[in-house]
């Protein structure tokens, strides 16, 4: 009974821990700014409790169901469509639903016992700050959207990674009516129709598994001739980029967040900020839009593919073993592909300034440029050091943790040493400059570990062949 819950996760448990004993310091980084988000965001609940200012639940319910949809679809991902532990579970005379039903459960409970984790930090500041704990209606409220979140999460991934995409029309209705109200009789109308949802496609999604979205291959009409390795290294990557679709949703994605977050920037201050707050605000808040706005396109466009470009090798380090090329060659030749990225990220300039026009275009093109480098400085030696290995997702949590705190303390100097047009050109011509030092530095350490990781892994082989019998 539940024995596909127990494989998938045993194999949850061993990931993780495998990941923390490779990584402890990184891990313990995450766990240190998830207490300080959680005690900043009481805080923030002290400072509008004694300013009197009133918040909307309903925009509490959208923000954590948004963040637990998002994380629900990477699981689901993660422990079905990719999962290679399946392969057995599915291939008994077990039904196939309650084979998918248990991966559900292992995704269900994981989310619940995070949020439950975390709603119980946040109440224990709340406690400590003397601020009475009477709203056990807002509290069922936000329950209900993290289960909704779960539940719409898992059938978003079932249905988006298939063949059937169609099927995701009911999922969209119901996140509407969410957007429509989020009172809790109606909170309670679509987690019933939510879970007659993923019943239904629990027994329908069985093509999700290993599902790979393929293009229709063409005649090449020549081939290319490729001499220089490092060209070679970028050739290949950049084909993956193409023919996953990657740069497009750059793209789209750079041009998606300008255009918001120039909106923001423009009718954010009426829309959201309290008429009390306003005035105070108000000098700011351009440039946070801004700041967090280029913080969350480079996540995408510079961290994310820096630590792809060495995951995606999990089943081919053996042939990067035997290729007669330096590591220095393997990791510059994948950091050259980066630049597609970096070109991609620019739409972003474009349609903010649509908005705010140019008087913060010259911070706007420093802060993308010095962000996209710092993403790439810390993202590709993590990346390296899980080549060949399956990561976790809070790998991608802690290295944009830190490249928050990284990109928070360049736009802190930068309010501080440029105050004239002058020290200002200076401060950003000198930023850059030592960031693309210790990016190369940043490569050479990559090479190292790379380097040092396949000697452990030749060595054990290399013991291995001397252990063992003769036939």
């Amino acid at each position: 009974m539940l024995k596909t819950y127990t494989i998938v996760l045993t194999e949850q448990s061993r990931n993780l821990l495998r990941n923390m004993w490779a990584s402890p310091v990184l891990y313990l980084w995450f766990l240190l700014m998830l207490v300080f988000s959680v005690m900043m965001g009481a805080f923030l609940v002290l400072f509008m409790v004694r300013n009197e200012i009133t918040f909307k639940v309903g925009d509490v319910v959208m923000s954590l169901f948004s963040l637990f949809l998002v994380k629900t679809v990477s699981d689901i991902h993660k422990y079905f469509t990719t999962s290679e532990a399946l392969v057995y579970p599915l291939s008994t005379q077990v039904s196939h639903r309650r084979t998918i039903f248990e991966v559900f459960l292992v995704v269900f409970w994981v989310n619940l016992g995070l949020f439950v984790l975390l709603s119980s930090l946040f109440s224990l500041f709340l406690v400590l700050a003397r601020i009475p704990l009477s709203y056990p209606v807002e509290y069922l409220q936000i329950l209900l959207g993290i289960l909704l979140s779960i539940i719409l999460g898992t059938c978003f991934a079932l249905h988006f990674f298939s063949p059937y995409r169609l099927r995701l029309i009911p999922a969209g209705c119901l996140v509407a009516g969410l957007w429509y109200s989020q009172e809790l009789w109606m909170l309670l109308v679509l987690l019933v129709c939510a879970v007659v949802y993923l019943w239904w496609s629990l027994g329908t999604v069985l093509s999700s598994y290993q599902f790979v979205a393929r293009k229709k291959r063409h005649k090449e009409q020549f081939h290319a001739k490729v001499e220089n390795i490092r060209t070679a290294i970028f050739h290949k990557e950049t084909t993956i980029l193409w023919r996953e679709r990657l740069l497009p949703s750059f793209v789209v994605a750079s041009s998606f967040m300008g255009g918001f977050v120039g909106y923001l920037a423009v009718f954010g201050e009426d829309l959201f900020i309290p008429p009390n707050l306003q005035e105070m605000a108000g000098t700011f808040l351009p440039g946070a839009y801004l700041v967090l706005g280029i913080y969350v396109v480079i996540i995408y466009t510079s961290v994310f593919p820096s630590i792809a470009l060495f995951l995606n090798e999990e089943h081919t380090v053996w042939i990067l073993r035997h290729l007669p090329i330096s590591w220095d060659m393997i990791v510059q030749g994948k950091a050259y592909t980066m630049l597609l990225p970096f070109i991609a990220s620019f739409p972003f300039l474009a349609y903010y300034s649509a908005f705010m026009g140019i008087s913060h275009l010259i911070f706007s093109v420093w802060f993308l440029v010095f962000s996209f480098l710092g993403g790439m400085i810390i993202a590709i030696p993590l990346g390296v050091k899980y080549i060949g290995k399956k990561s976790d997702i809070l790998v991608l949590y802690c290295v944009a943790l830190a490249v928050f705190v990284f990109v928070s303390i360049g736009a802190g100097f930068e309010m501080v040493f440029a105050r004239r047009w002058l020290s200002r050109i200076l401060f950003y011509i000198v930023s850059i400059l030592l960031e693309l030092i210790a990016l190369r530095v940043s490569l050479s350490i990559s090479s190292s570990i790379l380097s040092k990781n396949t000697g452990e892994n030749n060595l054990r082989n290399h013991r291995f062949l001397l252990v063992r019998p003769k036939l």
